[in-house]
């Protein structure tokens, strides 16, 4: 075995070279594949990292459009029950527009676009006949 630094002979259990001092079992190489093994591990740590990633953030768009469908059809259902106070009251232009949001934060709310409908005849001016 030959010192990687000054290129002294070494005996094979040498623990350093006595001519400079350097330690050869140091700058051994490897030979193989072995040699590739540290960066297999450490592509597959990032792989999977990565794919952990990815899957937190695909079931937190889950979760997140689960909890906004029921915040906005808890919504609707408010609207609607605004809308529907209004109707009785008689207060057509806010019953309108309590209608027209409850049916549009959830699409084809039952009863909003009828809601909606008798506001807006309710609002709508009949014509007088004019005087001669």
């Amino acid at each position: 075995m030959r010192c990687h630094e000054c290129g002294a002979e070494l005996p094979s259990d040498a623990l350093f070279c006595p001519e400079c001092g350097a330690i050869p079992h140091l700058h051994q190489e490897r030979r193989g594949w072995r040699r590739f093994l540290p960066l297999v591990w450490a592509g597959l740590a990032v792989v999977l990292a990565f794919a952990f990633l990815l899957l937190a953030a695909w079931r937190g768009a889950v979760e997140g459009r689960k909890k906004w469908q029921a915040n906005a059809r808890a919504t609707a259902d408010a609207e609607f029950a605004r809308c529907q106070a209004y109707l009785a009251e008689g207060n057509w232009a806010l019953a309108a527009a309590a209608c027209r949001q409850a049916d549009s934060l959830t699409n084809g709310y039952p009863g909003a676009k009828e809601g909606y409908a008798t506001a807006v005849i309710a609002l709508t001016p009949s014509p007088t006949p004019t005087p001669t």
